[in-house]
């Protein structure tokens, strides 16, 4: 067993990538073959999986690939916990990091991490992702191009799981959060607006994502709405005010947090009006439904509609992460 106390540096090697896993034996080999695929147009290279404790088939169909691999157990397991183990792991001057469902699109990382060279206030650089969507038995429900609308070259304003990054660059920063159970992307995000970067963005075809949907009951959707993966947008909000990036932070997610904050005024309002002993105080019930209306609005004009119903849905959630005290105990186990 190895601790999480810090990993020794070694040979600086110019790509890693690192594939983050938990029970993903029906993706994991179109995966690293995507990988391979690519990666034998460069010299040095290595990959990196890091798996959250599978209980199927992962590890052993990943033992067939020329990889590292690591296994976290622990009592938080999570995306940014496997990001931030395989970030301490890796050696290379640039980190791609995908996870156990991607496929790698052919000649994207060549072109990409030619862009990240030339620009070096560049932290990172993302590219189309499309996913398919399946049922449990893998027939094939939708298809969806081009999931965030990427229309240009640019200055991304998000990325999600597929990221390639400058290490040094996200180091400088922090790194992933290990203690966030979701939303660990937008929160490093800001820290890296936070210290003077930013991520681009390409036009061509990244990665597709193979995202299987099990079928799940109303009591099973209510029970991860509120799991502890739920806290995750209260929890990045406190570690960002920490961290002094609350500005970035805000302006990076001011989509969810303005209809929030919205949500907290009129609850307050209210509890105002129910202790608070005056009369015709029932004339100044309107407020909360002007409050309600800007932040509908609101959400409308960023064409942001689900992002008003996510903080009436969240709120409570919202709320219990900013007191949630995150216990983070986890160990690194090398298989291979």
């Amino acid at each position: 067993m190895e601790s999480n106390e810090g990993v020794q540096n070694e040979l600086i090697k110019k790509i890693s990538v690192i594939i983050i896993t938990k029970n993903e034996e029906h993706g994991i080999q179109r995966c690293f073959d995507s990988v391979i695929n690519e990666l034998m147009e460069f010299k040095d290279w290595e990959i990196i999986l890091v798996d959250s404790n599978s209980t199927d088939n992962t590890l052993q169909l990943a033992k067939n690939y020329p990889c590292k691999i690591y296994r976290i157990k622990g009592n938080n397991l999570s995306a940014s916990l496997g990001r931030y183990v395989g970030t301490k792991y890796a050696k290379g001057e640039y980190i791609l990091y995908l996870d156990g469902d991607m496929e790698l699109c052919p000649g994207w990382l060549n072109d990409a991490l030619k862009k990240l060279e030339s620009d070096v206030n560049a932290a990172g650089i993302i590219g189309i992702r499309s996913d398919i969507v399946y049922d449990k038995d893998l027939n094939i429900l939708k298809r969806i191009p081009n999931y965030y609308n990427i229309a240009s070259d640019s200055i991304a304003n998000h990325f999600g799981g597929a990221f390639l990054a400058r290490k040094k660059i996200i180091e400088q920063v922090g790194g992933y959060d290990p203690r966030l159970p979701s939303n660990e992307e937008p929160e490093l995000h800001s820290r890296i607006l936070n210290a003077g970067y930013y991520i681009l963005q390409n036009t061509k075809p990244m990665i597709v994502h193979h995202d299987i949907k099990a079928r799940v009951t109303f009591f099973g959707k209510l029970k991860t709405l509120y799991s502890k993966r739920s806290l995750g947008h209260g929890l990045a909000f406190k570690y960002s005010f920490y961290n002094r990036n609350l500005k970035s932070y805000f302006l990076r997610m001011n989509d969810f947090l303005i209809p929030i904050f919205l949500d907290i005024i009129s609850c307050l309002f209210i509890i105002f009006l129910i202790i608070i002993p005056f009369g015709g105080k029932e004339n100044y019930f309107w407020l909360v439904f002007f409050f309600q209306t800007i932040s509908l609005l609101y959400s409308i004009y960023n064409r942001s509609g689900k992002r008003y119903l996510q903080s009436k849905v969240l709120f409570v959630n919202f709320i219990i992460g900013l007191l949630y005290k995150v216990d983070l105990k986890y160990e690194v186990e090398k298989i291979l």
